[in-house]
Parts: structure tokens; sequence; C-alpha cells
């Protein structure tokens, strides 16, 4: 008897656990990234986290071809100047618009794989405080930019405050790595 009041105990407890939030979830795997990398790993204390922006796939797709365009553009303009440079400059000038128009048609594919989750979340942008001591082992406070996956909430960049986050898409990355110039 003793032992199925105890097991009935056990099973109440278990089943009585809540699932983690979000944000709990994104503050550990923060802190996993973030304490062994600081000066003083000992003295780290969480202060406050603060979920800034949302991005979903459309508009990682909207930004990078807006970008692309922008550079095709630019590319566009600076081979009509080409006259204008000098002979060597000309002989070394090698036009990139083939490469921008490649990765536009590569992106458009791209986006085309996506129709059912085009609006779904991509990741999340963070704004994460915490305490530690400094190089002179004053305790400060620190504020960082985090920039968080969507679908298993892992750290995908930090930077400082005063930073820009980049905007990670994976899919751009891969187009922007196959189409590198030589």
């Amino acid at each position: 008897m003793k032992y199925i009041v105890i097991a009935f105990l056990l099973l109440t407890f278990i089943g009585c656990s809540k699932p983690l939030t979000q944000d709990e979830i994104v503050r550990g795997n923060i802190e996993s990234f973030l304490v062994p990398k600081l000066n003083n790993p000992e003295s780290y204390q969480f202060a406050n986290l603060k979920l800034i922006d949302s991005t979903s796939y459309k508009q990682n797709i909207d930004r990078s071809m807006r970008d692309l365009v922008s550079l095709l553009e630019s590319e566009l303009e600076l081979s009509n100047k080409k006259d204008e440079m000098s002979l060597v400059d000309q002989l070394a000038y090698e036009s990139n618009a083939p490469r921008f128009e490649k990765m536009i048609r590569e992106l458009e594919t791209v986006s085309k794989t996506f129709t059912d989750s085009i609006n779904n979340i991509a990741h999340y942008s963070y704004e994460y405080h915490y305490r530690d001591n400094n190089e002179v082992g004053a305790l400060v406070l620190n504020k960082k930019l985090v920039q968080i996956e969507a679908i298993n909430y892992t750290v995908v960049e930090m930077v400082n405050d005063n930073e820009k986050l980049y905007m990670y898409f994976p899919e751009f990355d891969e187009i922007w790595s196959k189409n590198k110039p030589e």
C-alpha cells in the first residue's frame, strides 16, 4: 500500500508540472549560449527578456528580393558608365548583373516552396538584459539583441545593443554562398 501511495504521489507531481513557456525556453537557450562566453560566468544574473519583433518567411523573402534588386540596379548603372572608366578599370571590370539575376530567379523558386508556410514566423528578435562583472570586477547591466529561430528557439545571433541584427534567412544565405564571385 505504501508503494502505491508513493507511486501515486510521484505521478501526481510529474503530471502536474506545467510545460515551459516560450520565454522560459528562449531564456534558457540564451543563457546556454551567453554565460560560457562571459568574462566571469559565476557573476551572471538574469535581469530581463523582452520580445521586440518577429519576422515571417514572407518578410524575409521580400527583404532579400529588395536587396538583390537594389544590387542589380546598382550593377546595371555601373555597367552603363563603363565607357567613363579608365582602360585598366574597363579591362578589370566584370559585371555582376548576371549573378544577381540568377540569384533573383533562385529566390523566386525558393519562395514558391513556402506556399503553405509563407506567413509563418521565421524568427523572433529579443532584447536581453543581464548583469555580470566587467574586466574591473564591477557588476554592470548589459543589453544584447538576440535573434531566435522560431521552430526550436535556438540562438541564431547575438549582438550588442548598438549593433544591428542580421536578418537570418538560411535559404538566402545558401543562394548567396552558391553565387559568390570566384
